[in-house]
């Protein structure tokens, strides 16, 4: 699939050096810490719901903070992508031969996908949905996932139902701008339009913070 006209304005934002700091930001203070386990236990869950696929692309994958829970899972191909060098390159300053040699990193684009059909049993994709507000765009990247996953796709966004997601919207209304929370409803007919069936969700801290999983099976 060709997606080359789509592009996010936050790419270019991810040099070496703010990837460097993105590293670091969630080894730092008590709350970041209690988050990253928060959003560790629910990638774990979504990979347990989808059955413990043995390969895995991690898209975007950031600064790898996920490599080590799809490897805990039992992956035994773990394919990272990102469209940032510099998160590429930082992954490659920080992690240890014994992680590295577990790992494809290659530089990818969601919206273009530089891999054959269905060449992974699953695909992650965290913290990056929230950024993509046009229906038609998440429409595209719904249907690239499909093309290269095999079996299952895991992927979070930022769903309504929450005290957090209360909190975005009046943030957004005292702002002028559209609240990047989205009501499940959608968001699950929008999965069901890119021809996904879902098999589960996973909520982060259910009731208090927006970020939830969707793990949907590959039609």
């Amino acid at each position: 699939m060709n997606n080359s006209k789509l592009k996010f304005s936050f790419a270019d934002r991810y040099t070496h050096e703010y990837s460097n700091k993105y590293y670091e930001r969630h080894k730092k203070g008590i709350l970041k810490k209690f988050s990253n386990i928060l959003e560790q236990n629910m990638a774990a869950k979504a990979l347990k719901m989808a059955g413990f696929p043995k390969s895995v692309l991690d898209l975007p994958c950031g600064a790898g903070r996920f490599f080590q829970t799809i490897l805990n899972m039992g992956c035994e191909r773990v394919v990272a992508g990102d469209s940032s060098p510099g998160m590429l390159q930082v992954i490659k300053d920080r992690f240890p031969p014994e992680i590295l040699n577990k790992l494809e990193l290659l530089e990818l684009d969601l919206a273009d996908i530089n891999l054959p059909d269905k060449s992974v049993d699953s695909i992650l994709c965290m913290r990056f949905m929230h950024h993509i507000h046009d229906p038609q765009h998440r429409l595209a990247i719904y249907k690239e996932l499909q093309r290269v996953a095999r079996d299952t796709v895991c992927i979070s966004n930022w769903s309504e139902g929450n005290y957090k997601s209360y909190r975005e919207h009046l943030y957004a209304k005292r702002k002028g701008i559209a609240s990047r929370c989205l009501n499940p409803a959608l968001l699950e007919k929008e999965f069901a339009d890119a021809g996904f069936t879902i098999i589960g969700k996973v909520d982060m801290l259910p009731g208090i913070l927006y970020w939830r999983t969707y793990v949907l099976k590959v039609s």
